[in-house]
């Protein structure tokens, strides 16, 4: 099997993953409805819908299994779950809205109601969090599309899934949890949070964090046009003409959800990854051409511009979740770091043509 072939059957195995997301996509692109959504998953749903074609239907979302929408919504249940989905029908002003937190699902449509139900999972099963929240992703996006195309119109009580639906792999790399609860550990000391804004990694930054079992993410949003980034506070100036895809406008970004949030850490990255974007002003970014921000309080920002080898879009996005990864351990250290060829949710991959970096901070 040669190169070609291997990368198109992990896409197509990649693809098989999000086979919910994109029915879903496909059916709002076919009525030209948008979507946001209210992430309680750890950034799994926001990740899954990382998919070509998504910003048709999907522009915005927000992570909400951090510590600070616990604050403002309370203990998670049925109804808090469709006070969130029609929260989110306001974040742009979207036609659906879909939330999912702890066991509960919930969607909303624009000035037809909400529908929620809760998602119970096989008692036999040993609950695994990562794991757990992976498959909560995965069953909302089956939900939402189930609901939109009539096929349950009632609440029901609950929604049992089947044993099989479990999976028994680990999502994330041992290497990276180690590292994300170091990056924890120091936080923790100064009582620190982290906010994000996404766009071309769709949430998976945030997930890494959330997966891992800490409490750093204040915040994480996921932007995916310049409206959506205006709404936080990115300065539309500053995207003129495409220069969306800059280091520039990842600082501006990481500038703006630290000031929104007050976080002591913002994290931000702007990109394409496998495909390009063939809107006006926007085709002279190459495929694989990533920017990305860290600021943190009382310290110099740092930016980079990443050139990453074209392989899966999974994979792509775990070469930049890598490097983040490193570079904010790098910074909060403040020691000499080497980068390793390594995946938050998979095999090893290279990390673009770069593979060590040495900071002396």
């Amino acid at each position: 099997m040669n190169r070609i072939d291997a990368v198109r059957l992990a896409s197509n195995e990649t693809l098989s993953r999000r086979y919910s997301a994109l029915k879903l996509i496909e059916i709002l692109a076919s009525r030209d409805q948008t979507m946001s959504v209210v992430d309680g998953c750890a950034g799994y749903i926001l990740d899954l819908l990382t998919i070509p074609g998504a910003t048709k239907a999907f522009r915005m979302g927000v992570v909400a299994s951090n510590w600070q929408s616990k604050v403002e919504h309370g203990t998670h249940s049925l109804e808090k779950a469709k006070q969130l989905a029609l929260q989110s029908l306001s974040f742009h002003n979207d036609d659906i809205g879909l939330a999912a937190v702890d066991e509960f699902v919930a969607i909303a449509q624009k000035n037809q109601g909400v529908w929620g139900t809760r998602v119970l999972f096989p008692q036999s099963e040993k609950k695994v969090p990562h794991q757990h929240q992976f498959i909560l992703a995965q069953s909302a996006l089956s939900l939402a599309y189930m609901y939109l195309r009539g096929h349950i119109s009632h609440e029901t009580h609950a929604y049992r899934l089947p044993s099989s639906t479990y999976i028994s792999k680990e999502l994330i790399n041992p290497i990276q949890v180690s590292k994300i609860h170091r990056i924890s550990d120091l936080l923790n000391q100064t009582n620190q949070k982290i906010a994000t804004m996404e766009s071309c990694t769709g949430g998976a930054l945030a997930s890494a964090f959330e997966s891992a079992g800490t409490d750093v993410i204040d915040t994480a949003w996921i932007t995916y046009d310049e409206e959506a980034k205006v709404k936080l506070g990115v300065p539309i100036e500053a995207m003129a003409y495409g220069t969306v895809y800059s280091e520039r406008v990842a600082l501006a970004m990481a500038q703006a959800i630290q000031k929104r949030t007050g976080a002591e850490i913002g994290l931000a990255t702007t990109g394409t990854m496998d495909t390009a974007d063939t809107r006006k002003y926007h085709t002279d970014t190459k495929p694989g051409t990533v920017f990305c921000a860290i600021c943190i309080n009382g310290r110099e920002p740092i930016t980079m511009r990443l050139e990453l080898v074209l392989d899966t879009r999974e994979r792509m996005k775990a070469m930049v979740v890598n490097r983040m990864i490193d570079e904010l351990l790098a910074a909060l250290s403040r020691q000499q770091v080497v980068l390793e060829p390594h995946a938050y949710m998979g095999s090893p991959v290279e990390l673009g043509t770069q593979y060590f970096l040495h900071l002396m901070k």
